[in-house]
This record gives structure tokens, C-alpha cells and sequence, in this order.
């Protein structure tokens, strides 16, 4: 009786270890897919803000793309302003909201499924 309890224990033992890796490996997949998005998004905000169009303009019409730029900058922020708020009443967090406005500006975040 004394050996059939002490085997029961044993694999009990292993039952809640197996149930306790399967619990992590799936908590470090979700981790694993919300840190790949957030790295995409980063790529994009970095390469949106490396590639722009006054870096393909030689030096005295530069001027003009920058003011140009300037312009659609100070007109883009009403809108900016108003989306923000619309999203946080929709309770979104800020992590969501940057992912949903990169997928909202580039076409290859509409095409990704993730």
C-alpha cells in the first residue's frame, strides 16, 4: 500500500510538472508574437523616420520639401489629436494604438496577418 502511494505521488509529480511547462511554453509563445509586432512597428517608425522625402533632394530645394513637410505636419496634428482620442475612449493601450496606426498607414501592415 505504502509503494502504490508513493508511485501515485510520483506521478502526480510529473502530471503538474508537464501541466506547468505547458502553461509557460504557451504565456512565452504570446509573449514571443506581442514582442515580434512590437518589433515591426519599431522597424517602421525607425525607417519612416530615416527615409524621408527631403534626404532625395539636393541641398537648395531641400528647403522647400522641409517646408512642405512642415506644412503637412501642422495640418496632419488635428487629426492626429482627434484619432488619439477616439482611441482612448475606445480604451486602447498605447502599444495597441501605435500598432493600429502603422497597419492604418502602410499597406504591408494590412497585408500582414498577425
Amino acid at each position: 500500500l505504502v509503494i502504490f502511494m508513493l508511485a501515485l505521488l510520483v506521478l502526480q509529480l510529473v502530471l503538474m510538472n508537464t501541466v506547468f511547462v505547458a502553461i509557460i511554453t504557451s504565456t512565452f509563445d504570446s509573449v514571443w508574437q506581442q514582442s515580434n509586432r512590437e518589433w515591426l512597428i519599431d522597424m517602421y517608425h525607425l525607417i519612416d523616420e530615416y527615409i524621408s522625402f527631403t534626404a532625395a533632394i539636393p541641398v537648395p530645394l531641400n528647403v522647400l520639401a522641409m517646408l512642405y513637410n512642415l506644412a503637412s505636419y501642422l495640418a496632419h496634428i488635428p487629426l492626429v489629436r482627434r484619432q488619439r482620442a477616439v482611441e482612448k475612449t475606445a480604451g486602447l493601450k498605447v502599444s495597441s494604438r501605435r500598432f493600429l496606426h502603422a497597419r492604418l498607414r502602410n499597406a504591408r501592415f494590412k497585408q500582414l496577418d498577425l
